[in-house]
């Protein structure tokens, strides 16, 4: 599948994976947080980064989700996708295209599934989290 992009090029979903296997990341945090029963919330993401902006650009615009900008303190460019709705359909679209982090984007699903089903409530559902992250 290809998207076109506001420009005219094409880029395409098996292209973004590849580059997400070399230059992304998948995220799962535990934050303190006292604003949250079990004392902790779940911080999910999914990065790209990159020392240019173009190809970062093209990502953004052809998946339609995220947030791009550059951080002062290293001049590097970064796409973070974070809401959950975002992440679960970067799975959907992403997930089965790549090779190096296909079990991380699995686990990421697993623990969008808790994170909706409410499990994070509670320490036990933490751990559950935890243990499914760390595999």
């Amino acid at each position: 599948m290809t998207f076109l992009t506001a420009g005219t090029r094409l880029v395409s979903l098996d292209y973004i994976a590849g580059f997400f296997d070399g230059e992304g990341s998948v995220v799962v945090r535990f934050v303190r947080d006292g604003r949250y029963r079990a004392g902790y919330r779940v911080s999910t993401k999914v990065v790209f980064v990159q020392k240019e902006r173009d190809v970062l650009e093209e990502i953004h615009e052809t998946l339609g989700m995220g947030h791009l900008y550059r951080r002062g303190s290293d001049g590097v460019w970064y796409l973070e996708i974070y809401r959950r709705e975002d992440l679960r359909e970067f799975v959907e679209l992403i997930g089965n295209r790549t090779m190096v982090k296909r079990d991380a984007l699995e686990r990421l699903a697993t623990v969008l599934e808790l994170l909706e089903g409410g499990v994070h409530g509670s320490r036990d559902g933490l751990e559950r989290i935890r243990e499914v992250w760390e595999g």
